[in-house]
């Protein structure tokens, strides 16, 4: 994956993490889709502008691939501290029982696939996709880098992600309320 997409994956995970434990009293329908709706919209806000940051400020250039790898890394764990925050802001809303399933179902593969990503950025894998997509020179070299650091469990994880999130917008739709999260459908 590359910069991008790497930091596209992170946004998702934020952006679509209506991780949940029970905190406070429980929600209306209302109230809990208009409180995941917020939360969202504010971490989708930091992260669109943390990603700014991270493209418009010079770094110095790195020295050796050991210095990239840390400098990469860095930069990647910055955005999955953004969704711990936005995850335990999450974790407080205490849904209806109506959502409850769903919104526990998007709590475990939200966290997963933060988990995932972590491990991720954490692997001897991360540095080769690193030193590979500096020393790429072709379409071909990307794809082949990007291919090699792909996780393939990230996939079922977000099939999951996507799942509890088409429930929690058809439980949306049923109740005439808002729910502007993309489920990939």
């Amino acid at each position: 994956m590359g910069r991008l997409a790497l930091v596209s994956i992170l946004a998702i995970t934020i952006v679509l993490a209506a991780c949940g434990g029970s905190s406070g009293p429980e929600l209306t329908i209302e109230e809990y889709f208009r409180q995941f709706e917020g939360i969202l919209s504010d971490a989708k806000a930091d992260v669109e502008q943390q990603y700014a940051l991270a493209t418009t400020t010079p770094a110095p250039e790195p020295r050796s691939d050991e210095e990239r790898v840390a400098l990469a890394r860095e930069n990647y764990l910055a955005f999955i501290s953004l969704s711990d925050e936005y995850l335990g802001r999450l974790r407080d809303l205490n849904p209806p029982a109506e959502a409850r399933d769903g919104h526990k179902a998007y709590v475990e593969a939200a966290e997963e696939s933060a988990e995932r990503l972590r491990d991720s950025i954490m692997s001897s894998a991360f540095e080769e996709y690193v030193i590979s997509m500096q020393r790429a020179k072709t379409y071909e070299d990307i794809r082949a880098a990007n291919d090699a650091f792909n996780d393939p469990g990230y996939a079922a994880v977000q099939d999951r992600l996507d799942e509890a999130c088409r429930e929690l917008k058809a439980l949306a739709a049923e109740h005439d309320l808002s729910f502007s999260q993309s489920c990939d459908d």
